[in-house]
């Protein structure tokens, strides 16, 4: 949280999110000496453009607040339904009791996989939700949090697609998509290349890299079309970016998935 002072004055703030496409007017700031204040909340690492552009009204401050605050949240708890990709090498379907990081599980189809996964579960509303979800025209609004998310999402709630999150804050708003009982939410997940690369390196090699790591030459297999002479390689690159014993990285759903009630 920060006070923001800005060499602006009679003017109306408007916030302006680059992320989410939300331009909204700020009712809370104090004009002063030709400079405007205005207390401003972030989420980590996250930014803001604030926009002077129209006559600010007579009094010298606005009530109201520039953000709403999120009551605390209802853990989405017990297993979920986690599908991979068999053609990246991970499991058709597997049943995950908690979350947990792919890069920490004892299955290497899952510790290095690198791509997409879709997590299910079927929930009921907490009952502090429920009067919300029956008159969603209160101006209160219903969000479902993520998190921790390695490395971005994509969130369906009973067939509605709710957007994209890759950053903090990640959450979206399902006030709309909610019903009291058996909400079926769907979460697709993606990671980075590197786990893959790094699961590879398990294997033999079929090409030769030069020690700082450069493709000496194309490999004959390739070069032919042939089967690569280590089939269980699933990637090719033309440099050798990571050995066996690189660090994997974080991956998954890593939560808690928890829905939260804005507090106006």
């Amino acid at each position: 949280e920060a006070n923001a002072t800005f060499r602006v004055g009679g003017k109306q703030p408007e916030l302006w999110d680059a992320v989410t496409g939300e331009i909204r007017v700020l009712s809370q700031f104090t004009p002063k000496n030709g400079l405007t204040s205005i207390p401003l909340r972030f989420e980590p690492h996250q930014s803001f453009f604030l926009i002077f552009r129209r006559p600010a009204g007579k009094a010298a401050s606005r009530a109201g607040q520039n953000f709403s605050t999120l009551a605390e949240g209802s853990v989405l708890s017990g297993p979920w339904e986690v599908s991979f990709d068999p053609k990246w090498g991970g499991p058709d379907k597997i049943i995950q009791e908690d979350l947990d990081d792919w890069s920490r599980s004892p299955e290497t189809g899952i510790k290095y996989y690198s791509g997409a996964a879709v997590y299910r579960k079927t929930f009921d509303l907490p009952e502090s939700a429920k009067a919300l979800s029956e008159t969603p025209s209160n101006g209160a609004r219903v969000w479902l949090d993520l998190g921790i998310v390695k490395n971005i999402a994509r969130v369906r709630l009973n067939g509605h697609e709710l957007g994209i999150v890759w950053c903090d804050p990640w959450r979206v708003d399902v006030t709309a998509a909610l019903t009291p009982k058996g909400n079926a939410l769907e979460v697709q997940v993606a990671n980075l290349w590197p786990n893959r690369l790094i699961g590879d390196e398990q294997e033999p090699a079929d090409a030769e890299y030069g020690k700082d790591g450069n493709l000496i030459r194309w490999p004959e297999w390739l070069t032919k079309g042939e089967p690569r002479p280590s089939p269980r390689r699933l990637t090719f690159a033309t440099w050798k970016h990571f050995t066996k014993d690189s660090p994997l990285l974080p991956s998954g759903l890593l939560g808690p998935v928890t829905i939260q009630i804005e507090i106006q």
